[in-house]
């Protein structure tokens, strides 16, 4: 329930919540559920990828997703939020988007699966790391080249190609 708030409230799409509740005072035997509405006809950018459709998008398409999961990213991080199961499986596109087909409609993309997440000032090194991680390694089958990325470090960092070449943080290595 505080994931989804926090996420609404920095605008990154997600879950809607139909209901929730909670049981018990104690924090240790707590009981608590969520309902959330149905995000239809959408499509988890793994199965876009182990599907073959993502390798099937035209390069502009492509980046345009590879934009807005580093804009997700770095929204999220820079606002206190890890997710800890940050894999592409989480990340779900309505597949009216690819129907479009116009990289200039920019991938309406729902980050799920919030359970794990953590909500605080700031995201201790650690955690961004194994939210990088996971990321980078849920991709490997996408077949993204050095550029794509490149170009996500880009997006994500909000420094040009030659300012992340020329000074990598040691974060990136």
């Amino acid at each position: 329930h505080d994931a989804i708030l926090a996420l609404e409230r920095i605008g990154v799409q997600t879950m809607t919540i139909a209901g929730y509740g909670t049981r018990g005072g104690n924090p240790a035997t707590m009981q608590s559920f969520i309902i959330t509405e149905e995000i239809a006809d959408s499509m988890s950018l793994e199965e876009l990828v182990l599907e073959g459709k993502y390798q099937a998008l035209s390069p502009l398409m492509k980046r345009s997703l590879i934009k807005k999961v580093a804009e997700i990213a770095r929204t999220m991080h820079q606002n206190g939020i890890n997710h800890r199961d940050f894999y592409i499986c989480h990340f779900l596109l309505p597949k009216s988007w690819l129907v479009i087909n116009r990289s200039d409609v920019v991938p309406p993309l729902y980050v799920i699966d919030l359970h794990r997440t953590q909500v605080r000032g700031k995201v201790p090194l650690r955690w961004l790391e194994k939210d990088m991680a996971g990321l980078h390694f849920s991709s490997l089958d996408a077949g993204l080249t050095v550029r794509d990325r490149l170009r996500f470090i880009c997006v994500y960092e909000n420094r040009p190609i030659r300012n992340v070449v020329r000074n990598p943080s040691g974060f990136w290595a």
